[in-house]
């Protein structure tokens, strides 16, 4: 053969290797498609994650969120699913390697009015063919399952269904791509979509979200926002539907990155629109960022708020013009917008664009004894409170002159108390929020104004108005919340849209916006909605895109909050017990106390402070007030370790007070009146062991005898009287002293009382004579009469640190001995047996404080400041109703006013507060 022809069929076998290899590497290494080209053009969401394996367990493991989801039916068996699944991966070799450590999408479509399918999608392992899958697939364990494969275009669709024949699952492989769901049709539109030269990568914005994508994250969620408000319409009402129609032109794309943390869940990452399609966040486009300070306004019972952040609103009116051309919107605005100018001879937008600062808000609060439509307020921060005021007035007399309406009609003055006013004007138009800042501020009545700080205020009633400034004035604010602050950590300081809903508070704005039966679903789920603290969305405008940020907070346990009628923040933590004091010119009481940097308050019965002072010291006596110039107008009176103070109603120190001690003090001042004359006596004791009587001018009283003790005396010396007799009383740690009006002894107590230091020395009728009682150290009642003898009585052993009272608390006559000890409150009747006692969580540091509702009806006062709640014990040893409530320091029990139906109680809270409680 010539060497041609071989050369021919060398030539031939060669091709024929390289055609048979090109064929064999094109099978071998196939190119798959992308998941993305498999996603169905209506899919609202997309999530994409990089495993099966990792986001089961960082859904599942160590997330207190889905522990407490895990109580909702729903939730246990989709928990049931993965965990099934987790299994599988983790002992089954072949299932892992097809689908364990594989990126895989979940895209979300509507498949009918309420209803809601999930796609599955992911590439599988190279040279994975279609029996090999339906391999691994069928020895799965799983009892009942019946598989029907059935052809569908260009490959195979498996059905698996169970016995009943009831569809579960379908499942195909198509370009390399496993395509699974519960929905056939939504397998079919996916097998199809891949066919197609249009994707969802092709989509306007979708590959710009897609570049900012985190790598290191649990997830990927891609939100479209033409299809997401037909996803939300399934939960929501008919009400909130129309409104959430408008929502596809909110922006084109958005890529939030997912992250979950033990107690909460952050998605983060940004939104694309093409500033083209009139997308309403197109009216954001070039505005900067803003700290958003409506917080410290906002009431601390705030529902939810949203402010808009804007630095430049004549180019924002602008924008929200092009944006209402483009929906047909902007011949009713303009027509609204025309009405206002022709009735008021002023433009609305101009006007409010040359007064506005950089915010603009709507909030929800929950407001106590108002209605719902009341608790709706608009608040829009202003440059100058000055201008704006003679803006408003403009507009009130152009409106007054043609309408013939005086201008007095509209100008009302309102009350906080009978000192704090403030005014409130009436509006011609009650839609100006919503004409200026659009959709969000609609369906409220916003007829009424006023200024607060730098702030315009709008609500739908004076009194809603007077509600909000007055939370303002007691700083019981947002920002003064501990938790709410705790939250805004997880936010950024600036942006230009901040959503904030406190979740335990919203159960009544769910029901308004969820449809029937997820209305039915959050009512019995309601304690998991209480445990979510706080839901926080913010977007801010960045580089020509926006910057979402959302988080949801959860808090392990939900502690109800007592309703308070008002709460007062100070400077500092609260150190002494509230006292109540008399307002001499109305008779009204008002509120005395000190903080722990050692100010002094007075406060007023709307819990407004008139007054505060700083002092060097801490107050260690009671407070009093007295007539010092005898003209029925009073002053405070109390010492701390080196001075007395006697201090006027309006803050002011009187005469040469204070009045600098010559010994610092051992114990709190007592106020003596022999004669009801009002020349006072104050006797207190020096650590230099001497005892101390001045006259109300802060001198020493001629003729007293200066007295020395043989230690210092802590507890306050006391004052009684027996007939014509005065008897001035107090211990030291051994000795008991008994003097008359010269500081000279009276009686002589015949043997040794080693007293409790701080324990209080009571004077009482003891089987029909006048005797002083008292307790030793170890609990052992003493009753020592007015020659000096004493009678003992034991009931059982008490620690030195003992509390002691002993009082008739039923009315029946009859004295009680009531001891409290450590963690344990105890009662004895007059013949010595146990009435009832009271075991608290943890010891009790503070005397007991008994407060008379009435002769049969006395109740026992216990703080307990470890666990930060206060007890009101009912004479029969039960709870008052509704205690504990929260507090921390010892309280008062009084009426602000003698003709109120209510009690007030008074105590120091938590982050600063006064609380007021109302007691029936």
């Amino acid at each position: 053969m010539s060497r041609k022809i071989w050369s021919i069929i060398l030539a031939i076998i060669l091709l024929g290797i390289l055609g048979a290899g090109y064929v064999f590497l094109k099978s071998g290494f196939a190119t798959q498609a992308s998941p993305y080209k498999a996603v169905p053009p209506d899919a609202a969401l997309i999530i994409e994650s990089t495993g099966f394996n990792k986001i089961i367990s960082r859904i599942r493991e160590d997330n207190m969120i889905w522990d407490q989801l895990k109580s909702m039916e729903a939730v246990k068996k989709a928990d049931r699913k993965l965990a099934f699944i987790d299994s599988l991966l983790l002992s089954d070799n072949e299932f892992y390697k097809l689908f364990g450590d594989r990126n895989f999408l979940c895209s979300v479509h509507q498949t009918g009015k309420n209803d809601l399918e999930l796609l599955i999608l992911l590439n599988t392992a190279p040279n994975t063919t279609f029996s090999g899958l339906n391999k691994v697939i069928s020895e799965i364990p799983g009892p009942g399952n019946n598989i029907r494969i059935r052809n569908y275009q260009k490959t195979r669709i498996v059905e698996l269904s169970d016995k009943s024949k009831k569809l579960k699952y379908v499942y195909s492989l198509y370009k390399g791509v496993f395509l699974f769901s519960s929905s056939p049709i939504l397998v079919e539109s996916a097998i199809r979509q891949l066919d197609l030269d249009n994707n969802i990568l092709l989509e306007n914005g979708f590959l710009d979200v897609k570049k900012t994508a985190g790598k290191n994250t649990a997830a990927n969620l891609y939100v479209s926002f033409e299809d997401f408000h037909r996803f939300l319409s399934v939960f929501m009402s008919n009400e909130m539907n129309k409104w959430l129609r408008s929502i596809n032109s909110f922006a084109n794309w958005a890529e939030l990155d997912f992250h979950a943390g033990e107690d909460k869940i952050m998605l983060n990452g940004f939104s694309y629109s093409n500033n083209i399609s009139n997308n309403y966040l197109d009216i954001f486009a070039g505005q900067s960022p803003q700290k958003i300070e409506v917080d410290r306004l906002l009431p601390d019972n705030t529902v939810n708020y949203i402010a808009f952040g804007i630095s430049d609103f004549e180019e924002f009116f602008k924008k929200r013009k092009n944006y209402l051309a483009s929906g047909n919107k902007f011949q009713g605005y303009k027509l609204e917008i025309d009405k206002l100018r022709d009735l008021l001879g002023i433009d609305i937008i101009d006007m409010f664009s040359s007064l506005i600062g950089n915010e603009a808000v709507l909030a929800h609060t929950g407001i106590k004894n108002i209605d719902e439509s009341e608790n709706r307020f608009a608040l829009l921060k202003i440059n100058s409170a000055s201008q704006a005021r003679l803006a408003i007035l403009k507009l009130l007399e152009n409106y007054s002159k043609s309408s013939s309406i005086p201008l007095e009609n509209m100008i009302y003055e309102a009350n906080i108390d009978e000192e704090k006013h403030f005014q409130v004007y009436k509006l011609p138009s009650s839609n100006i929020p919503e004409l200026l800042f659009g959709g969000f501020f609609n369906n409220s009545d916003f007829t009424y104004m006023s200024f607060v700080e730098d702030y315009m205020i709008f609500g739908n009633s004076i009194r809603s108005i007077s509600n909000f400034i007055h939370y303002q004035l007691l700083q019981q604010t947002l920002i003064n919340d501990f938790d709410y602050r705790e939250f805004l950590e997880t936010l950024s300081s600036r942006s230009n849209i901040l959503f904030y809903a406190y979740a335990p508070r919203s159960t009544e704005l769910l029901q308004r916006i969820l449809n029937e039966e997820y209305v039915k679903g959050l009512a019995e789920h309601e304690e998991i909605l209480k445990k979510v603290q706080a839901i926080g969305f913010q977007i801010s405008v960045e580089n020509m895109m926006y910057y979402n940020n959302l988080t949801l907070k959860y808090q392990a346990e939900y502690k109800e909050k007592a309703e308070t009628q008002w709460e007062s923040m100070l400077d500092a933590t609260l150190l002494s017990k509230p006292v109540f004091v008399t307002n001499h010119n109305t008779g009204a009481k008002e509120i005395f106390i000190q903080d722990e940097k050692n100010n002094i308050y007075l406060i007023n019965s709307a819990g407004r402070i008139l007054w505060r002072m700083n002092i060097p010291e801490k107050i260690i006596s009671d407070i009093y007030q007295i007539d010092f110039y005898r003209n029925n107008k009073l002053q405070i009176l109390f010492n701390t370790s080196n001075y007395i103070y006697l201090i006027d109603r309006n803050g002011n120190n009187v005469e040469n007070y204070p009045v600098k001690l010559r010994s610092e003090a051992g114990n709190g001042i007592m106020i003596f009146d022999y004669e009801k004359n009002k020349d006072y006596r104050f006797c207190l004791t020096g650590i230099d062991k001497k005892v101390y009587l001045f006259t109300k001018e802060g001198k020493i009283v001629n003729g007293w005898s200066l007295p020395e003790t043989e230690s210092i005396v802590r507890s306050p010396v006391r004052h009684f009287r027996s007939g014509t007799k005065d008897y001035i009383v107090f211990s030291d740690d051994y000795k008991f002293y008994i003097l008359n009006r010269r500081g000279n002894i009276r009686v002589e107590v015949k043997e040794t009382i080693k007293k409790p230091a701080k324990q209080n020395i009571l004077f009482v009728k003891h089987k029909g004579e006048s005797k002083f009682v008292t307790t030793q150290s170890d609990g052992t009642v003493c009753f020592i009469d007015l020659e000096g003898n004493i009678e003992k009585r034991t009931f059982q052993e008490f620690s030195p640190d003992h509390y002691f009272d002993y009082k008739d608390i039923n009315g029946d006559g009859k004295f009680e001995f009531i001891f409290l000890d450590g963690r344990e409150l105890k009662v004895f009747n007059s013949n010595g047996k146990k009435r009832f006692s009271y075991e608290f969580k943890s010891e009790i540091s503070n005397k007991p404080v008994f407060y008379t509702f009435s002769a049969k009806d006395i109740k026992i006062g216990v703080v307990s400041v470890t666990d930060g709640l206060i007890y009101l014990i009912n004479n029969d040893g039960n709870l008052y109703n509704n205690f504990p409530l929260s507090g921390q320091t010892l309280f008062s029990i009084g009426k602000f006013r003698s003709s109120s139906s209510k009690y007030s109680l008074i105590v120091g809270g938590e982050d600063n507060f006064l609380y007021n409680y109302s007691v029936n």
